[in-house]
């Protein structure tokens, strides 16, 4: 009768199993990462791609398609959001501490605004 080696499926088993130190396992991991990361950034950069593409193609047909079996895609409209400088408002508090009158004004122009672009709105079918 012979004695097999066991079967090591990842360096986390084989470390809570005692097959491993762990720096062994912690390599093993890592090498993992490192070829799970790569995979899901060349995933995700071919996703985005295809996402460009298929905004484009729903562009062309004036902002809204629906896919049977797949969904409704639809091109939405740019949106401005809006923000406050947070230095602006910590000088308002210390202000505000001093009651000087001409806080409501000085709020008000606390307030910043930027463009948000609009992008490909994907709804699946339920299954």
């Amino acid at each position: 009768m012979t004695v097999r080696e066991p079967i090591i499926k990842n360096g986390y088993l084989a470390w809570m199993d005692g097959y491993c130190t762990a720096q062994q396992a912690l390599r093993s991991l890592c090498a993992d990462y490192e070829e799970l990361d790569k995979a899901y950034n060349d995933y995700k950069g071919m996703r985005e791609q295809t996402r460009v593409q298929m905004s484009n193609v729903v562009g062309k047909l004036d902002g809204r398609a629906s896919v049977q079996g797949f969904g409704t895609l639809t091109i939405g409209p740019a949106t401005v959001t809006e923000g406050y400088d947070k230095q602006m408002i910590r000088d308002l508090i210390y202000d505000l501490l001093n009651e000087h009158p001409d806080i409501a004004s000085r709020l008000a122009a606390c307030s910043t605004q930027s463009m948000r672009a609009g992008g490909l709105r994907i709804e699946r079918e339920k299954k």
